[in-house]
């Protein structure tokens, strides 16, 4: 197991709050848009992204200033993924607040494949992933967070509450090619992710008014060791990609 993801997570980051519309201790949000920033053309990177598409690799990173590559050296401490549909401040603000909690650089992740969503289009992922020409992203077709711990064994996986909801779901882990119950194969993936020296930094979000902790959430009884919480008090978010391109078709 890799030494830096032994032990508690230290706390030593920075307040991080996110909200809907104006200032709070933290974080002015503005509604974005889309923008293709990068000096890489539209085709260059697609046609690095068809490595993936069709199967041929499972995991590319786009390094700014160094085009696409099978991998960085040294690997980050911890993952965020996401949609990032569009990237906005709060995810910006949640691998900051990632990155001085758990003591090490914490990069983003564009799966082409979700467990929970359609798959991407390259032409699409082309498009998000000239989003990151300030940080380096790492684009997988690992739909689930056991394929993830694959590629980066050691890795803290930065995730919502609401994504931690479903890393317990044993919905997410029922196969036609696995004859074990949902159930069992839940276990088994948490196990193999545990094994593989992974840990989950959970961060909690308001919904309907309420905010939804690591606490509540039904993380089976061997494997509470598995999850740690970033505190409150140093990010919350209680906002949506969806919202905010909401927010973006509604300004002038």
């Amino acid at each position: 197991m890799d030494s830096r993801n032994r032990g508690p997570l230290p706390g030593t980051g920075q307040f991080g709050r996110v909200r809907r519309r104006g200032t709070t201790a933290g974080i002015l949000l503005k509604a974005p848009t889309v923008t293709a920033r990068s000096v890489v053309q539209p085709d260059d990177d697609a046609r690095e992204l068809l490595q993936l598409g069709s199967g041929g690799s499972t995991a590319l990173w786009r390094v700014p200033g160094s085009g696409w590559r099978p991998r960085i050296d040294p690997p980050p401490h911890g993952l965020l993924s996401g949609s990032f549909n569009p990237r906005h401040s709060g995810h910006d603000a949640l691998r900051d607040a990632a990155e001085a909690w758990i003591g090490g650089p914490v990069c983003f992740e564009l799966p082409l494949v979700n467990a929970d969503k359609p798959a991407l289009e390259v032409d699409e992922a082309a498009v998000r992933s000239r989003q990151f020409d300030d940080h380096p992203l790492l684009v997988t077709r690992a739909a689930t967070f056991v394929e993830k711990a694959q590629i980066l064994p050691g890795v803290t996986f930065v995730v919502g509450v609401d994504t931690a909801f479903r890393i317990v779901a044993p919905r997410f882990y029922s196969r036609s090619d696995d004859p074990r119950p949902a159930d069992a194969a839940m276990l088994a993936g948490l196990a193999e992710l545990r094994d593989r020296g992974c840990r989950f930094l959970v961060a909690a979000r308001t919904q309907e008014g309420q905010v939804l902790r690591l606490a509540d959430v039904p993380v089976p009884d061997a494997f509470h060791g598995l999850f740690a919480e970033l505190p409150v008090d140093r990010f919350l978010c209680d906002l949506s990609s969806s919202e905010l391109r909401g927010m973006a078709a509604d300004d002038p």
